[in-house]
């Protein structure tokens, strides 16, 4: 990976949205699920192909992307975050993709552990 790039790549991630403005959050998620694609290339593991290709189409899907948006908000605000996904929806649709539910919790566990950080780093809460 070139340096101009990991640049890039670090300026589109703390380019936090307004976590108040959903399509901004959407487009924010959806770039970092770009970055991830750059990253997922250099591993041979097929499972992490699966799993971001379920992200992406859950992110840009209206009925799987509002459990997420909410899933993520509810992390942000408090520190303490639920066992399960809480979405049904996004239960079934994980497991139809042969993609374990709890994997998609952690996945928004460590991106809410990414904002934080930025956060943290930049003095704000």
């Amino acid at each position: 990976m070139r340096f101009l790039e990991m640049l890039r790549i670090f300026r589109v991630i703390a380019n936090l949205p307004d976590f108040g403005d959903k399509a901004a959050v959407q487009a924010w998620l959806l770039k970092l699920c770009e970055i991830a694609k750059l990253l997922i290339e250099r591993t041979p593991t097929p499972a992490d192909d699966a799993v971001l290709a379920f992200l992406e189409r859950s992110i840009g899907d209206p009925k799987l992307f509002d459990p997420i948006y909410d899933l993520l908000t509810a992390l942000l605000a408090h520190d303490d975050g639920p066992e399960t996904l809480a979405s049904q929806d996004l239960t079934e649709a994980a497991l139809k993709a042969g993609i374990d539910p709890m994997t998609i919790l952690a996945i928004v566990e460590a991106v809410v552990g990414l904002i934080k950080l930025i956060r943290e780093r930049r003095g704000a809460k």
